[in-house]
């Protein structure tokens, strides 16, 4: 049995369609990868959950898991990650969709950067436009005076307005795609299961 390289994790709750849109959207560009998909169901109504199995259990690397209640983002995606056997955890929005591959650069760069334990891809808007893929800490300052303040009392800390075309250093990560040394990830104990959402 090949060792599975990514493990991708959605949570779908009346979503079905977003859902299937997202694997389908990751086959098509990620083809050859070694992946599993793990497809939270977070409590949604027999319609929707009946569309999803109907579609996806057709599917042999497609694992469903299907919550009582829902459970939000941070359980909702540690109930799936108790599945997961790749080196890799891809946590992925069920209403993203690839337009191009993604893992060869995100896997390539944490085996070029060790330290690393978690990034994301640039992330596109609707009309292929660059939307925030990442955010500083915000903190007091930020609150009070906003971001034009919190850019120039910390001239040092990357723009989101900028485009980039290296990887660069952030405080955090946009939710809606997160790649993971599994490592790391079992190292600081995934996400708080306390956190329903954002």
């Amino acid at each position: 049995m090949k060792e599975i390289s990514i493990s991708i994790i959605i949570i779908n709750y009346n979503t079905s369609a977003l859902t299937i849109n997202c694997v389908e959207s990751i086959i098509e560009f990620e083809r050859d990868k070694i992946t599993e998909f793990i497809i939270v169901d977070n409590a949604s109504s027999e319609e929707d959950y009946e569309n999803l199995t109907h579609k996806l259990n057709k599917i042999d690397t497609v694992t469903i898991v299907r919550s009582k209640i829902n459970l939000g983002f941070a359980a909702g995606n540690m109930l799936g990650f108790q599945y997961a056997k790749g080196n890799y955890f891809a946590f992925i929005n069920s209403d993203v969709l690839f337009v191009s591959p993604v893992f060869d650069y995100l896997s390539t760069f944490m085996e070029q950067n060790k330290t690393v334990g978690v990034c994301g891809p640039q992330i596109l808007n609707d009309n292929g436009q660059k939307t925030t893929s990442f955010r500083s800490f915000e903190g007091l300052r930020y609150k009070l005076f906003g971001k034009k303040f919190l850019s120039f009392t910390q001239p040092n800390k990357p723009s989101m307005l900028k485009k980039y075309t290296t990887p660069i250093a952030v405080d955090f990560i946009i939710g809606s795609f997160m790649f993971f040394r599994s490592e790391a990830f079992h190292a600081v104990g995934g996400f708080d299961p306390t956190t329903f959402l954002y």
